[in-house]
């Protein structure tokens, strides 16, 4: 199944993260494609999204796939009809009852808007051979060495949609660092998400480059 990722869940996942500099284009051009588009689509591929806490306004990574799936739509690679989203309630215990909501509902791609998406979508990705699963932040190719249940081989359906997210760490911290030095100040403030490996590992990266930057620009 990972085709239906070289042939649009890839391709949404990269509209997700240009959608937001390249939603305006500062004509009404864009607009009338758009509608063109949609009038026209033919596509037969149905995807659903589960969104994380916060869902829809969260200014992350539940928006960033709904501007992402709409420029999809836009461009005439899924039909709006053909797609859903799925709200998690405030405390999020509902994030596995929806990913395995929209898998039994015969979606094609089903993605998952953050990591705590992973044990659940891992769980059941043998149960639905047909779905391709994604899950942003993911990690559940990591298997039982992660604690949990499937080892990546009897998930093949499953992809984790990472980043890189340390590069764009250092060249905040590097930024920061030199901010630092132009106003004359030797503290730089970090705030990240939650406590995490992830989160730790943002948080030491642009302190480095923080203070890398402040002692070369001193």
């Amino acid at each position: 199944m990972q085709k239906w990722f070289r042939t649009l869940a890839l391709p949404i996942v990269a509209l997700v993260l240009v959608a937001s500099a390249c939603s305006d284009d500062g004509g009404d051009s864009g607009d009338s494609g758009s509608a063109s588009a949609a009038e026209e689509c033919t596509s037969d591929i149905r995807v659903g999204v589960a969104l994380d806490v916060g869902g829809l306004g969260d200014n992350g990574f539940n928006d960033l796939s709904k501007i992402g799936l709409d420029k999809a739509i836009s461009e005439g690679v899924v039909c709006q009809s053909n797609t859903k989203f799925l709200e998690a309630n405030s405390e999020g215990t509902n994030l596995d009852e929806n990913t395995e909501s929209l898998a039994a509902d015969g979606y094609d791609v089903v993605i998952g808007t953050g990591f705590a998406f992973t044990p659940g979508i891992n769980s059941i990705a043998p149960d639905y051979p047909d779905t391709s699963f994604g899950i942003i932040d993911g990690y559940a190719t990591c298997g039982t060495a992660c604690g949990l249940d499937n080892e990546a081989d009897a998930i093949p359906n499953v992809t984790d949609l990472t980043f890189q997210e340390e590069q764009g760490s250092f060249l905040v911290g590097v930024a920061a660092g030199m901010k630092a030095d132009e106003i004359n100040c030797d503290t730089v403030g970090f705030l990240g998400g939650q406590t995490g490996d992830l989160i730790g590992a943002l948080q030491a990266l642009l302190e480095i480059a923080a203070l890398t930057a402040f002692m070369v620009f001193v």
